[in-house]
């Protein structure tokens, strides 16, 4: 077996308020219906969340391709979105908001097979976030499923908003969670397949108004294995 990782740095150390909420909708599993998602394309989001204009915020992508004695094993995408809480549709005045999003793809290639993918998103030391996507999906076949983030602004908005991704699971265990040992969001599968695996994911965190939001260091990586 073979592993290769494309995860970030740990960021440097910052203090973040909030509690930690479960924001998950699952839609029910429906019957294999749907091409995999493309890791480029951006979540389904409400307002009040926002995509700016600032540097910071939209998405960004990175593809990378892990070879084992010069060939290629896979092919691993992940993409970062952040999106912004309006301050006007929250009342709290001292922090502002926000909503960090992880997607990845991993195609296992040249008869190697994924047995296990994660993508995360690493967050500066003692961050809180204040709602996480958290989910835990166990399939015996490829299944149709609908991820859904609620954003409340850490419970001060007036209108709550909503990410939602929607993607296709093979048979295995699909996990993801906070882990507040290492500051950071992971989203893994477990399995074995050749076919192009998804996962996705995001939290909602806060940050004083008079600053900015910080550091977020996406990353994804996989487990392969040949033969299959």
């Amino acid at each position: 077996m073979l592993r290769v990782d494309r995860s970030a740095h740990r960021a440097k150390r910052i203090a973040v308020a909030g509690s930690v909420l479960t924001a998950l909708l699952v839609s029910p599993p429906s019957a294999i219906a749907s091409e995999q998602l493309d890791a480029r394309t951006q979540p389904t989001y409400t307002a009040p969340l926002t995509d700016s204009n600032e540097s910071y915020s939209g998405q960004r992508c990175q593809t990378e391709h892990p070879e084992s004695e010069g060939v290629v094993t896979a092919k691993i995408r992940f993409c970062r979105t952040f999106l912004r809480f309006d301050p006007g549709s929250e009342t709290d005045t001292t922090n502002d908001y926000g909503v960090w999003w992880i997607q990845a793809n991993i195609k296992a290639m040249n008869g190697w097979c994924v047995t296990r993918g994660r993508a995360t998103l690493g967050m500066e030391e003692e961050f809180t976030p204040s709602a996480v996507l958290e989910s835990d999906l166990r399939s015996d076949k490829a299944t149709d499923q609908t991820l859904t983030l609620v954003s409340e602004a850490g419970g001060t908005a007036v209108t709550p908003a909503t990410v939602q991704q929607s993607l296709i699971t093979f048979k295995g265990r699909y996990r993801a969670f906070w882990d507040s040992e290492t500051s950071t969001y992971v989203v893994r599968w477990r399995g074995s397949t050749k076919r192009k695996i998804a996962l996705v994911g995001g939290i909602e965190g806060t940050w004083a108004a008079t600053a900015g939001p910080g550091v977020f260091l996406p990353g994804a990586g996989a487990d392969v294995t040949s033969p299959c």
